[in-house]
Order: C-alpha cells, then structure tokens, then sequence
C-alpha cells in the first residue's frame, strides 16, 4: 500500500488472505483514490498462475514454506523480506539467491533481505 501511495507510476496487487485486513486495504485503496492497487482476498499459493517482478513480505510464519520455488515470481524478479535471520533464511530459501541486504535504521538486527530468481 505504501509503494502505491509514493509510486502512482507502479502498480502493485496486494495480497491478502485475512478477510477483515483485505476489506481494510480496499477501503484505504478507495479512500485514497489509489488506481493503481489491486486488493487479491486469497493466499498467494493460490494467486492461479499470475507472477510479478517484485514481492514483499513482513511477519509470515513459516516463509518457506509457503514460498516454495517462488511460482509468483517472474524469472529474475525480486523478493523483499523484512527479518531478523537473513542468513538462516538464505538457507531456506534455495530456489532463491541473496542478492542484497538493507540494516532498518535504528535496530541492530532487522533487516531488508533481497532475494533474486534465476532467470
């Protein structure tokens, strides 16, 4: 919701399983006047075939898991992860190559993981 408010020049779907917090994002989507934000009521397991070039997560239990081989991402798209572990998370994430990491200004161990897959 955020990269759609600063980016009007991007689109982005926002995911969202929880019936409540998906209702809330369209809502803001509305209120905001925001074309380019699409609210998905669905687990993104079950987003039927669509891919995108870049995703984002923050507080997923088990993420990999339910990331897999990262069939919602385009060859050589881009997963951003907010975490406190990059380095067990690099691990269990194969399918997917560190590419970068950003320190969350103010704490000592989060951080913005980039993960690339192949193209």
């Amino acid at each position: 919701m955020v990269l759609a408010i600063l980016r009007s020049d991007v689109s982005g779907t926002l995911v969202e399983p929880r019936r409540k917090r998906a209702a809330f994002l369209r809502h803001v989507s509305r209120e905001l006047g925001l074309v380019n934000a699409r609210v998905v009521e669905d687990r993104i397991e079950n987003v039927g075939g669509q891919t995108f070039d870049v995703a984002t997560t923050r507080a997923v239990g088990n993420l990999a898991r339910w990331i897999g081989e990262a069939a919602f991402l385009r060859p050589g798209g881009t997963f951003l992860c907010w975490t406190t572990h990059v380095e067990a998370l690099a691990r269990e994430l194969p399918e997917l190559k560190l590419a970068r990491t950003v320190r969350i200004p103010g704490s000592s161990r989060r951080q913005i993981a980039a993960f690339q897959k192949p193209a």
